[in-house]
């Protein structure tokens, strides 16, 4: 992430604020990543009954505790290993085809946005939206039963509810519209079959006689894809953060005030990315009374007029005592008291 003074080499002034939120999307999510990895979060705590004894030899520990009755552990613990699972495919993917829109590389960040949006988003609104469900598809289910690439009305469903669940401003179907379905006006499937395929029959966005889809297009052509790519891309991603965020908070049993604080920030620079922007001194009587700690020196980052300057504009801040740079786009889970609220992190059951 870069802060908000610098210069994009390729990418036209109009569309670097929106860029720069999808950074900051990206960073939101690498940092979870980063997290459940250092503190093991894809691990519960198991307290097992008298006489019961995990096989030395035991290849699946997850079936053994569906085997012996330990049904909430087993979910728990294949749903976090599910969750930072998809997180890592996510972002692979949406980060790639960030960069490539950056440079101008239109189709190839449309082509590489695909995957991540059509498919891997829905598994998590479906881990969301009923976690004990897509536990039970995956360990009992075969594949075809999981599979949700032809189910319209069920990936609908899934968008409506993980929305609500969420707070969406959007509605579910309408994001179910922009997403998946063919010839929808406002949708992206055109984008994404035109920038994979040099020859498209569709008969919504037929490749027209003599010409190959993108080969000849002119600047015109590019630049109409350039500004439609920054009008959806980050209400998607918008919608997506929110969604792995939500099961992230499940993981770590989050207090309501961490909750609160982390969705503030991420809704101010989602406005502030627009023409709405939510007033500084906000920001500056929220963060008087939570207390944030430097990830490197861990004292207090306070609230001086400098940090506050940085929370609000930039996407990195400094530390008045380090003068380490750590990134806005952290999720802040001691935010009060210095009391990291994660339950189970003396885990001692592991997923790798």
């Amino acid at each position: 992430m870069v802060k908000s003074d610098n210069k994009y080499e390729y990418l036209p002034k109009k569309y670097q604020k929106k860029h720069s939120l999808l950074l900051y999307y990206n960073d939101i999510i690498a940092n979870i990543l980063k997290m459940a990895d250092e503190k093991n979060l894809s691990s519960v705590k198991l307290e097992l009954r008298t006489g019961d004894v995990i096989p030395e030899n035991c290849d699946d520990i997850i079936q053994w505790m569906f085997d012996n009755g330990y049904n909430e552990e087993a979910v728990q613990c294949l749903n976090a290993h599910l969750l930072f699972s998809l997180g890592k495919d996510l972002i692979m993917y949406l980060h790639e085809s960030f960069s490539c829109a950056e440079r101008g590389k239109v189709t190839v960040a449309y082509a590489t946005s695909r995957k991540p949006i059509q498919d891997t988003f829905i598994y998590l609104c479906w881990l969301l939206v009923n976690p004990e469900e897509i536990a039970n598809s995956l360990l009992n289910q075969e594949p075809s039963k999981y599979d949700l690439r032809n189910k319209e009305e069920r990936k609908k469903t899934l968008l409506e509810e993980a929305g609500k669940e969420v707070d969406l401003i959007i509605p579910g179907n309408v994001m179910h519209e922009v997403i998946y379905v063919k010839g929808a006006q406002n949708g992206l499937s055109s984008a994404w079959d035109q920038s994979l395929h040099l020859v498209t029959n569709n008969r919504n966005y037929p490749t027209e006689k003599g010409n190959l889809n993108f080969v000849f297009a002119d600047n015109e052509i590019w630049n109409d894809y350039w500004c439609v790519y920054y009008e959806k891309m980050p209400v998607i991603i918008n919608f997506i953060v929110e969604v792995f965020v939500k099961c992230f908070e499940r993981v770590i049993d989050a207090s309501e005030e961490i909750v609160c604080f982390n969705r503030f920030l991420r809704d101010m620079k989602m406005m502030n990315s627009s023409e709405s922007m939510i007033e500084k001194n906000v920001l500056k009587e929220i963060m008087e009374n939570v207390d944030i700690s430097c990830e490197y020196c861990k004292k207090n980052l306070g609230s001086d007029t400098t940090i506050i300057s940085e929370f609000y504009k930039d996407f990195l801040y400094t530390c008045p005592h380090c003068f380490n740079h750590g990134y806005v786009g952290d999720y802040f889970s001691e935010v009060l008291n210095d009391e990291l609220r994660i339950k189970g992190s003396s885990a001692t059951v592991k997923n790798h």
